[in-house]
Order: C-alpha cells, then sequence, then structure tokens
C-alpha cells in the first residue's frame, strides 16, 4: 500500500475491478478488488524521474507533492497516457500511463498561466 494516507481513490474502468489511489506519499497505485496479485504501484511523482532514480524514496530532491484529485479516461489506453493529474501546490497537471504502469513524460501547464504573470503564482489547493 500507501507509505501515507490516500488522498484521493476511486474506481477504475467500466467493471470496478480496479481502484485507482493517489497518496500522500506522491505515489498512485492501483489496488484489485477481485485478487491482491493484481495490486501494482504506478510509482511516485517526480519532476525529473530519471534523476530521481538516483536517490532513495525519502531523499528524492526532486520529487513533487501528492496528487490531490485525478480523472481517467479507459479509451484507447494503451495508446497514450490516460490519467491526468493535479498536484497540491503546483500549477501544471502530469500525465500516467495505466498500461505502462508509470508516470508519463507530460507535464501541462495552460498557456495563460505561462504568460500572465498574476497567474504565475496560482496552484492546487
Amino acid at each position: 500500500g500507501h507509505a501515507a494516507p490516500p488522498s484521493k481513490i476511486r474506481f477504475y474502468g467500466a467493471q470496478g475491478q480496479n481502484i485507482l489511489s493517489a497518496g500522500q506519499d506522491s505515489s498512485m497505485r492501483v489496488f484489485s478488488t477481485i485478487t491482491d496479485i493484481l495490486n501494482k504501484s504506478l510509482g511516485h511523482a517526480s519532476l525529473n524521474r530519471k534523476l530521481s532514480k538516483k536517490f532513495s524514496v525519502a531523499e528524492d530532491p526532486v520529487r513533487m507533492p501528492h496528487v490531490i484529485d485525478f480523472t481517467t479516461e479507459t479509451t484507447r489506453e494503451n495508446e497514450w497516457d490516460n490519467i491526468g493529474c493535479i498536484h497540491l501546490g503546483f500549477n501544471m497537471a502530469t500525465t500516467w500511463s495505466w498500461s505502462k504502469q508509470k508516470m508519463g513524460e507530460l507535464k501541462l501547464r495552460h498557456e495563460r498561466f505561462k504568460s500572465d504573470k498574476s497567474l504565475e503564482s496560482a496552484s492546487a489547493t
């Protein structure tokens, strides 16, 4: 399970056989409602996954704050990242892949957050 309490949980898929969970330890996990063998981790949220692998989880300098909300789409889940997440105190969203079982490469920030100086400090709460 998570190393800290979950911040958001939601059934995943049309048949309700999986639960997707975001933890306050910055990780995303999948729990099967059928059997424990199918439980898996999607990893920890990181600004730089390559650099993050050089550090222990507790010492990771590029770890992102925990996920406070997420959305999913099961259509064509094998072709692209199909989980979108927002993080506490961040003004960008991250993507995750159900089929690849990891955080995606994309970090999304709307153009107005980049160009409007009054929105630079805006973040998710």
